[in-house]
């Protein structure tokens, strides 16, 4: 086949690109994150927080499939990607692709499920949603460990001495376990979901998620409810309340011929999807009702989980994570599949107070 016609002006950027050691999908992506477009204003009840985002890095338009969580670990920012079942390592200063690895199938180190990255930055782990095989990923490789059996474990957490939360698919007992991963994975205790209003629901009414705050602190955030709490160990449980109300999610059981179908009612929306820790602030990624939707980070002291402010994203997000006062989101611009990087700052009368470096 003969190659397409490259007009050239591109032709000499792309040699001008690499005289200067990068790469043209560099060049794309450097490009690409200074295209920011200045997200609408806030609206009552939220107010804009003191914190800015400058823009480090955005993916190049066809770099990633389908990336649906992000993970900062020793070895860089961590994507699984669910078009490639499998993870990409990134440099988090440039979001370059270092490493790609994992792959599709059902043996050891292979995904057939859509997976969550958990963990701290040395010791990140994936855990595979409804199927719950989970495995280590320190090495850029996929190493399985070994969890109790009978488990369908659909979200997971770091806890203490190299002990584990996982939660059984969609809460059906209504508490998250402690569990010991490896040669001697056992049960080691429960922890009582801390939201009584929740207890004898249906489960789509009450669908809930366990997501890693920082490495000593996990939050569980349920789907359909404005309210999120934080567990720690050694420490009482902690809930807070999104500064958005929702509407009530009701199910809705329609009868058919063949039998019937459940679903939540017309108006139910998602609240809170992802939950990190940054400095003195509990940053909430929330998805709600308002035109601000996956685009809005609430953020909350940490001492009294008390509404600070507001964050606004130029991209659509679904997760987040935070190095330092390095940013990264992965979701949607413009339809296409991104990972973006920000370097976050407080303000103090309007101008950004002194940053550090961007972490690993």
């Amino acid at each position: 086949m003969t190659p397409p016609l490259v007009p050239a002006c591109l032709t000499m950027l792309v040699l001008a690109v690499i005289a200067a050691g990068r790469s043209p999908l560099d060049a794309r992506r450097a490009e690409h994150s200074h295209r920011v477009p200045q997200p609408q204003a806030l609206a009552s009840p939220r107010t804009t927080a003191q914190v800015t985002l400058r823009p480090l890095w955005r993916s190049a338009p066809d770099e990633l499939l389908y990336p649906i969580d992000i993970q900062f670990s020793a070895a860089g920012l961590l994507v699984f990607d669910q078009g490639a079942h499998g993870l990409h390592a990134l440099d988090s200063r440039t979001g370059r692709i270092l490493r790609s690895f994992g792959r599709q199938g059902t043996g050891p180190g292979e995904y057939t499920q859509p997976a969550q990255l958990f963990g701290t930055r040395r010791e990140p782990h994936t855990v595979q949603f409804s199927i719950g095989r989970v495995a280590d990923v320190s090495s850029l490789a996929v190493t399985p460990r070994r969890t109790p059996s009978g488990g369908r474990w659909s979200s997971a957490c770091s806890w203490r001495d190299r002990s584990v939360l996982l939660q059984t698919a969609g809460h059906a007992t209504h508490d998250v376990f402690i569990v010991a991963l490896g040669d001697s994975a056992r049960l080691l205790d429960s922890i009582p979901v801390p939201f009584p209003r929740l207890s004898g629901r249906p489960f789509m009414e009450r669908q809930a998620q366990l997501r890693q705050v920082d490495d000593s602190t996990c939050a569980i955030v349920p789907l359909y409810q404005p309210e999120f709490a934080l567990l720690s160990p050694g420490r009482p449980t902690r809930s807070g309340s999104s500064v958005e109300v929702l509407p009530e999610a009701r199910l809705q059981v329609i009868k058919t011929e063949g039998g019937r179908i459940e679903r939540l009612q017309s108006g139910a929306r998602a609240g809170a999807i992802d939950v990190r820790g940054w400095r003195d602030l509990v940053l909430v990624l929330f998805s709600g009702t308002t035109h601000h939707k996956r685009r809005v980070i609430d953020a909350y002291s940490r001492s009294n989980l008390g509404y600070v402010g507001s964050i606004l994203l130029p991209l659509e997000s679904t997760r987040m994570a935070i190095s330092g006062d390095t940013l990264a989101v992965v979701g949607d611009d413009q339809g296409v599949p991104a990972v973006a990087a920000f370097l976050l700052s407080r303000t103090r009368n309007g101008r950004p107070r002194a940053r550090k470096a961007p972490g690993g």
